[in-house]
């Protein structure tokens, strides 16, 4: 069987590439020598690209997006993506659905409306498989809790395709979520909607945990986020000082008895965030000793930065679970539900920490008692366990197709 995965997996943001490289790896482990899996990017990547000065045009125009009410974010935003389909995506469909048997849409948030931008791909690459007549499924995706109309009516259509064979969430609260959304729809069949954990739990077992000199205190790895994402997929509000609230935190790990290593998941705008930090006159960074790794190139590169260190403070999901895959203790930085139901998934609660940075000090102990604590093996073995299924229960749904 030829499988097409659609995905973001060339996205900047490599908690994407994660999820593909992950998936890609199991499905071909727990396979046949008949079985075959490419891959096709939803912007019409072709593979992990460099930073480049598009970069700061791309956070500009996220910023004023994120600023307009949906009256006029809407209709630019289609506009925008609509464009981008036609220049970048559908003239990729010859070449990767050509021979292809079945289409998988997996990993990410991918069932969100932000800028309209996955509602519209999705629904052309669906319009695609019913034209050829291919089976798809939905695999482990997560599913933002509101969407505006006109996403919903795209959403719609592509849950009532008659050619869709499997539908699955990566969490509880995507399924919570999922669910209202088809009451609202009122969809004249629903698809049964499965909870199968993000193939990122895997990740272990394609990429060695990488093995660092040693050091004389542990290293904690402090993922850095840009404002402009906390306000395009936050209600709440972002505090203004942010940057400052950075070096405080920076300072108590610090004092704790830390080293810090400040990255980020590849993100531009995020990358923008750390230079800023990096160059700012913040006293914090004038006498400590702080470590700031280079921007890993692709999604293996993610893998190897996050396991070598001994332990992740983060926002985004995808630097969470890969400290989980790989053991390390982490505290999760709450501003998008997904990261409530992940650390629900992984028995993680007590771990998830309010976005304002109000109490450092308070941080760094939590960071200490995580260390202490540190991972539940049993569940460790059970999420994996799990992710494995999940794939191959997507495969035999479009194996039967």
């Amino acid at each position: 069987m030829n499988v097409l995965l659609a995905a973001v997996m060339y996205s900047p943001n490599l908690g994407d590439g994660v999820i593909a490289e992950c998936l890609t790896h199991s499905a071909r482990q727990q396979s046949g020598p008949d079985f075959d899996l490419n891959w096709l990017d939803l912007a019409g990547r072709s593979g992990f690209e460099p930073l480049h000065r598009g970069g700061q045009l791309r956070t500009s125009a996220l910023n004023v997006l994120s600023k307009l009410p949906d009256l006029l974010a809407v209709p630019a935003s289609r506009c925008l993506v609509s464009l981008q389909i036609q220049r970048s995506l559908v003239p990729k469909f010859r070449s990767s659905f050509e021979h292809t048997d079945a289409l998988v849409i997996g990993g990410g948030q991918l069932l969100a409306d932000a800028n309209m931008n996955f509602p519209l791909k999705l629904h052309r690459m669906v319009g695609e498989a019913i034209r050829r007549q291919v089976p798809f499924a939905i695999h482990s995706v997560g599913v933002a809790a509101a969407w505006n109309r006109p996403a919903t009516r795209l959403f719609q259509q592509i849950f009532e395709a008659a050619n869709l064979k499997s539908v699955s969430v990566r969490d509880a609260g995507s399924k919570a979520n999922l669910l209202r959304h088809f009451e609202h729809m009122r969809l004249r069949r629903a698809p049964v909607v499965s909870v199968m954990p993000d193939p990122g739990f895997l990740a272990a077992e394609i990429c060695p945990k990488v093995r660092r000199s040693e050091r004389s205190r542990p290293l904690i790895g402090l993922g850095i986020i840009h404002p402009v994402a906390l306000r395009l997929h936050s209600s709440n509000t972002v505090p203004s000082d942010l940057l400052e609230r950075y070096a405080a935190l920076c300072g108590a790990l610090e004092r704790a008895g830390f080293d810090v290593a400040l990255f980020t998941n590849g993100s531009l705008e995020d990358e923008q965030m750390r230079t800023t930090l990096r160059e700012s006159n913040l006293a914090v960074f004038q006498g400590g000793t702080f470590v700031w790794p280079d921007r890993p190139q692709d999604a293996r590169g993610l893998m190897a930065l996050i396991s070598s260190f001994d332990g992740v403070i983060s926002h985004r999901l995808h630097a969470n679970i890969l400290a989980y895959a790989y053991g390390i203790p982490h505290i999760g930085v709450r501003w998008d539900h997904k990261m409530d139901a992940y650390f629900e998934l992984s028995d993680r609660e007590n771990f998830l920490i309010g976005s304002d940075f109000s109490d450092p000090d308070g941080i760094a102990a939590l960071m200490i008692e995580a260390m202490s604590s540190g991972i539940s093996a049993e569940r460790h073995v059970q999420l994996c366990h799990d992710a494995r299924v999940g794939i191959r229960t997507t495969l035999s749904a479009l194996g039967e197709g």
